[in-house]
């Protein structure tokens, strides 16, 4: 799936002048919402309001908002409402999701204008609810395609917004490891428009690793099962919680490719991380060629990005088979795509 088309772009930009000036707007957000998701929501939350004054707008995210999320909104001096009934507003603007089950227990009303603004990879695209939708999945941040909607808007980017989409983009591209010269001509872009001090965003992105986080990176490390598979190491384990940043702990230690599992009471959650040699050197996928299949196995759904990506589901006993599918599945990838030479 690729970036809107000139007309396309074109086409939203003009639904909405016409349509959010006077209305109540509601700027969607995933579950334990992060930076890219955050930052996008800000960025168009300032924009909405100077350009848009008679119009209603209101941050909402699904379930809860990340610790890094929670503390970008009170630094910018923004506020989320939780689980916002979607049926109170006239427009639904999702942001950095690519799945419906990103914002249970919220149901998306069919009866609304809904707007998708995504960059991941997914076989259950949002946009089967609407005709306005704005993703590119070579985009290295929700935040880059907000970005080029407010250039399409003639939005005056300033410092708040500057800071806001800067702080999506280096979150999501893995602080740029990720990016594309697209993404730093962005970046320049903006320091350039605002004269913010980068170093100052940096500030904000700040998470010092936690009591909770230290001891799911420890037990992930320590119920760890390693698959060697060629010449990569692949890994599983399971923890009660922070499986995105566990999965993250696992490949600093020495793995290629990583997948954590965490079980809420009726929700199973994995987080995949892969490194960028697997990627480059055999076109591996996470998303793709793992977490949309495993998504199926836990009731759930997957999608994310070839370095990134995650499955939900509702299926907490199938949580070990989908972990050794996946090890299966990343077996039989490997298999037909040996590495390149």
């Amino acid at each position: 799936m690729g970036i809107l088309s000139g007309l396309s772009m074109k086409a939203l930009v003009n639904f909405l002048k016409k349509s959010v000036d006077g209305g109540k707007i509601l700027l969607l957000c995933h579950h334990n919402a992060d930076l890219d998701a955050v930052g996008s929501a800000i960025a168009l939350s300032e924009v909405f309001k100077e350009k848009f004054p008679k119009a209603q707008v209101k941050i909402g995210v699904a379930e809860s908002v990340s610790k890094a999320g929670s503390k970008l909104l009170a630094e910018l001096g923004h506020e989320a409402a939780i689980n916002p009934n979607p049926t109170d507003f006239d427009i639904i603007i999702t942001l950095d999701i690519s799945t419906p089950s990103q914002v249970s227990p919220i149901q998306l009303p069919l009866d609304k204008p809904i707007v998708v603004i995504d960059h991941h990879y997914s076989n259950q695209k949002l946009e089967q609810f609407t005709k306005y939708s704005l993703t590119d999945e070579k985009a290295a941040a929700t935040g880059e395609l907000v970005y080029r909607l407010l250039t399409e808007l003639k939005a005056k980017i300033t410092e708040k917004i500057g800071s806001a989409l800067i702080a999506s983009i280096i979150t999501d591209s893995a602080h740029l490891r990720t990016a594309s010269p697209i993404t730093f001509r962005i970046i320049a872009e903006i320091l350039e428009k605002t004269k913010i001090n980068f170093h100052s965003v940096l500030a904000l992105l700040e998470e010092p690793l936690d009591l909770s986080k230290k001891i799911a990176h420890l037990k992930a490390a320590q119920r760890l099962k390693i698959h060697r598979i060629n010449d990569w190491v692949v890994v599983t384990s399971t923890v009660s919680s922070h499986e995105a940043s566990a999965s993250r702990g696992l490949l600093q230690l020495g793995a290629d490719v990583t997948l954590v599992a965490a079980t809420k009471e009726d929700q199973v959650r994995i987080s995949g991380r892969a490194r960028p040699e697997i990627i480059q050197k055999t076109g591996f996928h996470l998303a793709r060629d793992v977490m949309i299949k495993i998504g199926e196995t836990i009731g759930g759904t997957g999608g994310g990005h070839n370095a990134a990506a995650a499955a939900n589901g509702p299926l907490v006993e199938k949580t070990e088979n989908a972990l050794k599918e996946a090890v299966k599945l990343i077996r039989e990838y490997l298999r037909i795509h040996p590495t390149k030479a």
